[in-house]
């Protein structure tokens, strides 16, 4: 028990600490002899020394890290010397595999040499007095581990004998990944190559022939690249538990995993735009999470609302109208208010539940219009333009919300999203392209809604063309598109041949010929497939469908929208003399 000592004025605390110090019994000085010693971290175990020194190059190698030491080669710019470097291979016999390189670096290591009694092999039961017995499973061992060594001092400890060998001041450790090699023993080159060039003897390297006949059938083998490893050095995997996870057992004695820290998965998914029943309600499961305290209640009361209002939302009609949410904090207050579909015109939207909007042709004006923009688009506009912004990553507070970003007015654009509702369009050409009475009877749950294609195709080309020249700052040709914007809404192969070429000789008529080449394929595609949806896949226009039969499209009825469409006012004549 160390003992207590009480400072005084006649006794200073450090002759106290000195007595201590002159009575306590001190470790014994060594003497570290300065001879020159090199540590080697071979990376194998060494059982044979002559395979150990045949792995890295046998003696020449050795003698060259000997004449040589770390850091010479900083030592004189002007002529500077080789570093001392090994090359050591796992395959020592085979001359084609590739070597690994070792790195020397300074050290300040002790070489001890530790002599213990040898061991005689007899064993006797311990703290007994019975006669010491051959042991009959008695081996010989060339190494030995670090627990048996400690081990064995403890047991002989006043019996083994210390002595130091020297300073180890550099040490070749070998860091780097050994690389690939290609298997190349059953090529006749190789074997050639092995059985000749790589013997030690003139009269084998004379007997060496390459057989260089052009066109052989057997030459089908081709040299592989200097490395095949892109990475030299290992990658540090060092494992650990992580900190919220906790393990437990079922009744079955099975162990699961169960990750504290993870956050709640998202119960409520997107739905398919064919199912037959929408959800009507959040799933039974869903419980608040704590640790958004009062926000989330307070955005799933304001979403709810909104809701009530306007049914069918988009994240940036959400976000300008709730202040303080972010998209994280929507995107878990979604599931509690409604739902949305994976795919089709209502894509990318938050519907309150047991809205079904393709039931009614009055939800038509909440579908989306969705372009995917190049982001070297938005930076050609400069600095008054906001950068593309994925909805993911934003996690910043909208104090004041962008009231107006969402919608497009054919003069302004904002860069803090991609997609539009048709209700948000305040364009004038396109706001007139959607307020059309020509409506489909049924809805095209997978691409156009309650539009027809060629509504949708026109509006869609002509927002486009007039994002791109806003974000690169060009004027705007609403002449263009009002051409583009005057095609019929339904182009079959009859009406597609009357309006190629119509264009053409118009003023701006090079780009709205363009335009309208691509309005004219994709509405004539759009009405193909609304026919097919309407009528049958295998079925053609006026055959019976439900035991009633239903007329055919009338080709003059597409003759009066196509005339009137194109026509134009024809010039008054010159007054003649």
């Amino acid at each position: 028990m160390p003992a207590i000592y009480q400072t005084t004025q006649e006794q200073p605390p450090h002759s106290l600490l000195a007595d201590v110090l002159r009575d306590a019994a001190l470790a014994e000085d060594q003497d570290v002899p300065n001879h020159r010693i090199i540590s080697i971290e071979h990376p194998c175990i060494i059982r044979s020394l002559e395979n150990g020194l045949k792995s890295m190059g046998g003696e020449p190698r050795m003698k060259h890290i000997l004449e040589h030491q770390v850091g010479d080669s900083l030592q004189n710019p002007q002529k500077p010397k080789p570093e001392p470097e090994l090359g050591v291979s796992l395959r020592p016999n085979d001359p084609l595999a590739a070597r690994l390189t070792s790195t020397g670096v300074d050290t300040r290591n002790v070489l001890l040499k530790i002599t213990l009694p040898k061991r005689t092999g007899r064993k006797r039961k311990r703290g007994s007095d019975l006669p010491w017995e051959e042991s009959t499973t008695a081996s010989v061992t060339t190494s030995i581990t670090a627990p048996e060594l400690l081990k064995r001092l403890k047991d002989n400890e006043d019996k083994y004998v210390l002595e130091t060998v020297s300073l180890v001041q550099e040490t070749h450790r070998f860091r780097n990944l050994p690389d690939f090699q290609t298997k190349a023993g059953d090529l006749p080159i190789f074997q050639e190559l092995t059985a000749h060039v790589l013997q030690p003897s003139y009269s084998k390297l004379k007997e060496f022939t390459v057989d260089a006949t052009p066109g052989l059938p057997t030459m089908t083998s081709f040299p592989g690249p200097p490395s095949f490893a892109a990475a030299m050095q290992a990658y540090r995997y060092e494992y650990q538990q992580a900190s919220g996870v906790r393990f437990s057992r079922d009744e079955d004695g099975n162990i699961h995993a169960t990750n504290l820290q993870a956050p709640a998965r998202k119960l409520m998914k997107a739905v398919a735009p064919d199912c037959d029943e929408v959800p009507q309600g959040p799933p039974a499961e869903l419980k608040v999470q704590n640790p958004w305290g009062t926000f989330l209640p307070r955005i799933i009361d304001e979403l709810r609302k909104l809701l009530e209002v306007r049914p069918l939302v988009t994240r940036r009609v959400a976000v300008n109208h709730i202040t303080q949410c972010s998209d994280t904090l929507f995107r878990e207050a979604t599931q509690w208010v409604g739902y949305n579909f994976s795919a089709g015109p209502f894509r990318d939207t938050l519907i309150k539940y047991g809205v079904d909007p393709r039931k009614d042709p009055k939800y038509r004006i909440y579908q989306t219009l969705m372009f995917q923009l190049d982001k070297r688009a938005a930076r050609a506009a400069g600095e008054k333009n906001e950068k593309w912004n994925r909805s993911y990553r934003v996690t910043v507070d909208y104090e004041q919300p962008l009231n107006n970003s969402h919608l497009f007015d054919g003069q302004h654009i904002s860069a803090n999203g991609k997609t539009w509702q048709i209700c948000d369009i305040t364009d004038p050409l396109i706001k007139q392209l959607f307020d059309t009475e020509e409506l489909p009877s049924v809805c095209d749950v997978h691409s156009y809604g309650w539009y027809y294609g060629g509504t949708i195709c026109r509006a869609r080309i002509i927002m486009r063309e007039k994002i791109e020249k806003l974000f690169e700052g060009k004027p705007i040709p609403d002449e263009v598109y009002a051409m583009v914007a005057s095609l019929p809404v339904n182009i079959d192969d009859w009406t597609y041949e009357k309006t190629v070429g119509f264009f053409a000789d118009k003023p701006g008529g090079k780009e709205a010929a363009s335009l309208t080449a691509e309005a004219r394929s994709l509405t004539k595609a759009g009405h193909k497939q609304y026919l097919q949806l309407k009528y049958g896949r295998d079925s053609k226009a006026g055959k019976e469908v439900d035991g009633e039969p239903e007329a055919p499209i009338a080709e003059d009825a597409i003759q009066g929208d196509l005339d009137e469409a194109l026509e134009e006012d024809e010039p008054e004549a010159a007054d003649s003399e």
